[in-house]
C-alpha cells in the first residue's frame, strides 16, 4: 500500500514537472515570436541610413557614418586662477590672465556657445569687474570688438550661444583673455579667503573639414 502512494506521488510529480517544462517552451515561443516582429538596425556601412529610418532627425547621432561625414560634441574648458595675478587679493586695472588651447588635428572644431564657472560668488567669482576676449590666434581675429563682461555668459550648464557659429581649423591656436573693465588707479577688494577661480568652457562639434558642407547641414538640420 505504501508503495502504490510512494508511486502515486511520484507520477504526480512528474507530471508537474512536464506542465511547467510545457509552460516554459510556450514562453520562449511566444518571446521569440515578439523578437522576430520587432524591427532590427542591420550593422555596417549602412547603420547611418538605418538609424535614420526608425528615428525622428533630433535623435540620430552624428557620430554615426562615413569617416568624413560624422561629427560629434565636444568641449574645451580653460582655467583661470586670479590668485596669481600681480595686484591680488585686488582686482585692479593690471588684472590680466590669457590662456590658449590648440585645436587638435584630427578635426576641425565648430565654436557654438559659451558657458562659465567660478568658485566664488562673490567680487573676486561671479560678481566681479572681469571680461573676457576671444580670438583666433590662426586667424589673428578677434570675435569680439572690445572685451565683453564675464555676466554676459551663462554659468552652471546655461549654455550662451554665438548667433553664428564659428569654424576653428584644425592645429589652430585659440586664445581666451580674462581681464577687467576697471580704470587705471580704481581698485576693487576681494572678500577674504576667495580663490579667484574661473572656468571658461566652449562648447561646439568637431567636424572634418574634407566634407565639411555634408557635416554641417547635418547637424544644422536638427533644430530645424
Amino acid at each position: 500500500m505504501a508503495r502504490d502512494q510512494l508511486m502515486v506521488q511520484e507520477i504526480e510529480q512528474t507530471k508537474n514537472e512536464i506542465n511547467q517544462l510545457k509552460n516554459t517552451i510556450s514562453n520562449l515561443r511566444a518571446r521569440r515570436q515578439a523578437l522576430a516582429s520587432q524591427p532590427t538596425i542591420p550593422l555596417g556601412h549602412g547603420l547611418a541610413n538605418s538609424l535614420k529610418s526608425f528615428l525622428p532627425n533630433h535623435l540620430v547621432p552624428r557620430n554615426v557614418g562615413s569617416l568624413n561625414s560624422a561629427a560629434w560634441n565636444f568641449f574645451y574648458t580653460t582655467d583661470f586662477d586670479l590668485s596669481t595675478t600681480v595686484d591680488w587679493p585686488n582686482i585692479t586695472s593690471n588684472t590680466k590672465q590669457t590662456k590658449t588651447f590648440q585645436v587638435s588635428q584630427e578635426a576641425a572644431f565648430l565654436f557654438m556657445g559659451v558657458m562659465r564657472h567660478a568658485d566664488d560668488y562673490n567680487d573676486a567669482g561671479d560678481l566681479g569687474p572681469l571680461t573676457i576676449e576671444f580670438r583666433d590666434k590662426q586667424s589673428s581675429r578677434f570675435f569680439n570688438d572690445n572685451p565683453i563682461p564675464l555676466q554676459m555668459f551663462g554659468k552652471q550648464g546655461y549654455m550662451t550661444y554665438l548667433p553664428v557659429p564659428m569654424l576653428i581649423m584644425p592645429n589652430a591656436f585659440f586664445e581666451i583673455t580674462m581681464s577687467t573693465f576697471l580704470d587705471p588707479g580704481v581698485v576693487q577688494n576681494t572678500p577674504p579667503a576667495s580663490s579667484g577661480k574661473h572656468q571658461i568652457t566652449m562648447q561646439g562639434y568637431r567636424i572634418r573639414i574634407e566634407d565639411a558642407h555634408k557635416v554641417l547641414s547635418s547637424v544644422f538640420s536638427a533644430g530645424r
